[in-house]
């Protein structure tokens, strides 16, 4: 997916936005691509955590085991000021960096490289979209990822715009690919 990209380039970064966000954090891409045989050899539960705890993902949710770890690391974040809903009954944990999402990104700029490489009435509706939740908390928006637009979805999970314009954009060969849209954004590996 990263080294065969054919989707849109966007004049935006973030240190919180990584394309390995998608493919580590969700443990996705290579076996969902029928590449047998490969493995990343990382624990995406792991590497979640870490990455958040680092500063090099936005938001997510995950479990550590065995439970005393996870109530370390739980304790660890919080003291460094990360926002954090843990669920003790499943030892599970939402987890975000501080603050909103206008004040962790630069939602102006975003919404202008949208707006560029989409489609004019598209682009402006993203754009739109975007800055109307600049004032939402970033673990509100892990904990609620599935229940806003696609662009505060993907933004809260540290994934990068390019992805997700490339989700956007209406192409025909979309629809048999839905489940992993929002992982492969423009470059669908069936239809190459």
């Amino acid at each position: 997916m990263m080294w065969r990209w054919r989707g849109w380039r966007m004049d935006w970064t973030s240190p919180l936005v990584s394309p390995w966000n998608p493919v580590l954090a969700q443990d996705l891409v290579l076996d969902k691509l029928g590449w047998c045989g490969v493995s990343w050899g990382l624990d995406w539960e792991e590497w979640t955590a870490t990455a958040i705890l680092a500063g090099h993902k936005t938001a997510g949710y995950f479990a550590l085991r065995p439970r005393s770890r996870m109530h370390a690391w739980v304790t660890h974040a919080r003291r460094a000021g990360l926002a954090v809903d843990f669920y003790l009954d499943g030892c599970w944990a939402f987890a975000a960096q501080p603050g909103t999402l206008g004040a962790a990104f630069d939602l102006s700029a975003l919404a202008t490289e949208y707006a560029r490489v989409l489609p004019p009435p598209l682009g402006r509706k993203v754009a739109g979209e975007l800055l109307e939740h600049a004032d939402v908390p970033l673990l509100t928006t892990a904990v609620h990822h599935e229940a806003y637009p696609a662009t505060v979805c993907a933004l809260a999970l540290g994934y990068p715009p390019e992805v997700t314009a490339g989700l956007l954009t209406p192409r025909r060969h979309r629809f048999p690919h839905l489940p992993d849209g929002a992982e492969f954004g423009a470059y669908c590996p069936e239809c190459d």
